[in-house]
């Protein structure tokens, strides 16, 4: 037992990709570009907003995903006022907290490569388990974190720090 953390974080899934955000000098101007949008994108992906930024322009900004970008660019460059004010962001995908790749575990209490080796072959139930030793490390060196992952977690556990790495399979090193 110990705590626990993800590896590689998993990312939500994001229908929008793209912000973008310009103005408009009236309600009617709004309006007309909004519509065209509506229309080349069939409104699946179109989330607009906007507010009033002053008495002569309103603040726009809509969400658009990968395919509907160079379509809602080629509209808004169409009208000048749009076009003149255009920026484009690019919107990440949230992070799944718990979900993803490998574990690290920091365990509560050290253990020794052997016993953790032991407990591990209880747990699967297993009678052998292929086990590589670092250099100047023995059965008796202290475990104090471990990283896990399935396959051979080479992506995964680049860069990790860890005392034991578990992993479905490992390489053989190049001689």
């Amino acid at each position: 037992s110990g705590q626990m953390s993800v590896l590689s974080q998993a990312l939500g899934s994001a229908s929008h990709s793209h912000k973008l955000e310009f103005m408009v000098r009236s309600a009617e101007e709004l309006h007309t570009v909004v519509e065209e949008l509506k229309a080349c994108d069939d409104g699946a992906t179109l989330q607009c907003s906007g507010s009033r930024h002053d008495s002569s322009s309103i603040h726009v900004s809509i969400t658009c995903s990968d395919s509907a970008l160079p379509s809602s660019v080629q509209i808004l460059l169409r009208h000048s006022a749009p076009s003149q004010s255009l920026s484009i962001l690019r919107l990440e995908k949230p992070p799944l907290p718990g979900h993803g790749q490998g574990r690290l575990c920091v365990l509560e209490h050290p253990v020794t490569v052997a016993t953790a080796v032991q407990k591990m072959k209880s747990h699967l139930g297993l009678v052998n388990l292929r086990l590589a030793l670092g250099a100047g490390r023995t059965l008796e060196s202290s475990v104090c974190t471990a990283a896990v992952c399935a396959g051979s977690g080479a992506s995964v556990l680049s860069g990790v720090k860890a005392d034991l790495f578990i992993t479905g399979e490992s390489k053989k090193p190049p001689v």
